[in-house]
């Protein structure tokens, strides 16, 4: 038996979700940024790449409420006016932060292949920093909705593939972004939590 554990360990005809009790995910993923750039504001940001960590509680095999961290990557440079010195520098680091919390909905029937359903909200934090003394963060209200397919390749093991909308309060007003990832997940199992 591999480290995962066997798909069918969970008994005849029960799905492995069932006998899942907390699943951690790590994903990759891209997501297409609609905020302005800083040097050209009538531009997007365009597509970026993104990495997210997850932990959902399995409270019922349908409904698992999970938290998640999620980081997108926007690549400089690309130029900003600094208003009191009236300069302009370069950003090269930026980053879209998305800390949230929701609910993944399954279908009742069971398998190794789940599509699911996933509602969140949370707060997203545009942060960029330049070679100088230029910073500058901001922090909205985000609030997403998508699906996808998880595949249970071995008891323990799963696979996500997902698709998300995200819209984001700014200041300017909504903002779409729209992202797709694949995550690797392990589901600690009662058995493997029971003392």
């Amino acid at each position: 038996m591999g480290a995962c554990g066997n798909a069918g360990a969970g008994g005849a005809g029960a799905a492995p979700v069932d006998s899942a009790l907390v699943i951690c995910t790590a994903g990759v993923g891209s997501q297409h940024v609609d905020l302005p750039r800083f040097g050209a504001p009538s531009e997007t940001m365009g597509t970026s790449p993104m990495v997210s960590f997850a932990i959902g509680a399995v409270v019922r095999r349908w409904c698992e409420p999970f938290a998640e961290l999620s980081y997108t990557y926007v690549p400089g440079p690309d130029s900003i006016r600094v208003v009191s010195e009236q300069d302009t520098v370069l950003a090269d680091i930026g980053t879209l932060t998305q800390l949230q919390g929701g609910v993944l909905i399954r279908p009742r029937s069971g398998g190794v292949w789940q599509p699911y359903a996933r509602f969140a909200a949370g707060v997203a934090r545009l942060s960029v920093a330049s070679p100088g003394s230029f910073a500058t963060r901001a922090t909205d209200a985000i609030w997403t909705a998508g699906a996808g397919l998880e595949w249970w390749a071995l008891r323990h093991c799963i696979v996500r593939a997902e698709a998300r909308y995200t819209g984001q309060a700014s200041a300017d007003g909504t903002r779409s972004h729209a992202a797709v990832q694949l995550a690797l997940g392990y589901a600690f199992g009662r058995e493997l939590l029971r003392p």
